[in-house]
């Protein structure tokens, strides 16, 4: 709530230079807050955890496309995988906050840049050969590695990453939950996590997430195959964030969807007045300033009664589906989402709703 106002002041054009800048702080201080609120519940085990199959690569590609462009020109980030599939059960919203801490430790690890490598792989253990890691049990895991060529980390200091507020960065360079945070994340999934690291040569985080195998059924299935293309309908995507919601467009587009972008609800009311009689579906943010996704809902079902909704979602909180379906609105699907995630729940209802 903090945020959302301190944003909707910083759009005002009442507000002076110097007002601005002060806000800024306050939506800054907030932003790190919610951020440490977040690692903290994480931690000990009291957030929602949504687990639903996930395809890593395919959802790993756009994240790092992203990544590649909030990391420093001088640090180098590669994805290599060795084959298609690599299905696990996982939230997609926690599994990207694992990456992100990831991937910034390993920018800390190198300040001067270098090289930051990531590796999915399957893996199969058998009853009688050793262990990768302790506990962990013989089948069939996907294994995620994020090799960084940074300084290392010291012997005596590797017993104590996971630990919760534990860090060796300075003041104001981070809370010291981040690995503590990836550690939970990766335990509620039923995976493991190990390090291995030699000082000045670099570091390798490696996560063992059980693989998923799936049973023959048809929608599950196509995650295997590969999404399930559109016929052309007009989806309406609602998002504040301009990056996120170019993304959004770019994968509706690849899955053969015609879409129209609104940044806020009051756009999106003015769009799908335009457009009524082509959009088929409206693919809208739960959380954005001025007026929410079930808000908007509820003003497009005045134009429509029929009108098809799904929103998207990063938040921890747990949403009570069957509320949803009792006001109308088909679905949701946690961002960032996967393109053969996506496609399944918009064939889904455009098919059978």
């Amino acid at each position: 709530m903090i945020t959302l106002y301190t944003q909707l002041l910083l759009k005002s054009t009442s507000i002076d230079l110097t007002d601005s800048k002060r806000v800024q702080v306050i939506n800054n201080q907030a932003y790190r807050a919610a951020l440490l609120l977040a690692q903290i519940t994480d931690f000990s085990h009291h957030s929602t955890i949504e687990r639903r199959p996930l395809e890593v690569q395919t959802f790993l590609i756009p994240l790092t496309n992203r990544l590649q462009q909030t990391l420093p020109e001088n640090v180098q980030l590669t994805l290599n995988c060795q084959q298609h599939e690599f299905l696990v059960n996982a939230d997609p919203t926690r599994l990207e906050k694992v990456f992100i801490n990831l991937a910034i430790n390993a920018r800390d690890a190198m300040p001067d840049g270098g090289d930051l490598h990531i590796e999915v792989a399957s893996l199969t253990i058998a009853a009688n050969q050793s262990l990768p890691v302790r506990d962990i049990t013989p089948g069939e895991w996907i294994r995620i590695t994020f090799s960084d060529t940074g300084m290392g980390i010291s012997p005596e200091t590797i017993p104590h990453i996971f630990e919760p507020f534990f860090s060796t960065k300075g003041p104001n360079q981070g809370t010291g939950l981040g690995l503590a945070q990836t550690y939970s994340i990766i335990q509620r999934h039923d995976g493991f996590i190990n390090v291995v690291s030699c000082v000045n040569q670099g570091t390798s985080f490696t996560i063992y997430l059980p693989a998923l195998i799936l049973p023959e059924v048809e929608a599950l299935t196509a995650l295997l195959i590969g999404p399930i293309m559109g016929r052309g309908e007009t989806i309406l995507v609602v998002e504040d964030d301009q990056s996120t919601a170019q993304t959004t467009a770019d994968i509706l587009k690849s899955l053969n969807y015609a879409v129209i972008t609104a940044t806020n609800g009051k756009d999106a009311i003015r769009l799908f007045t335009k457009h009524a009689e082509t959009i088929a579906l409206v693919l809208s943010d739960l959380i954005m300033p001025g007026m929410d996704g079930v808000s908007l809902y509820q003003r497009l079902l005045k134009k429509q009664p029929n009108v098809k909704m799904i929103l998207m979602t990063r938040s921890s909180a747990k949403i009570d589906h069957q509320t949803l379906k009792d006001l109308g609105i088909i679905d949701y699907v946690a961002k960032p989402f996967a393109p053969g995630q996506i496609a399944l729940v918009l064939h889904s209802a455009l098919e059978n709703q």
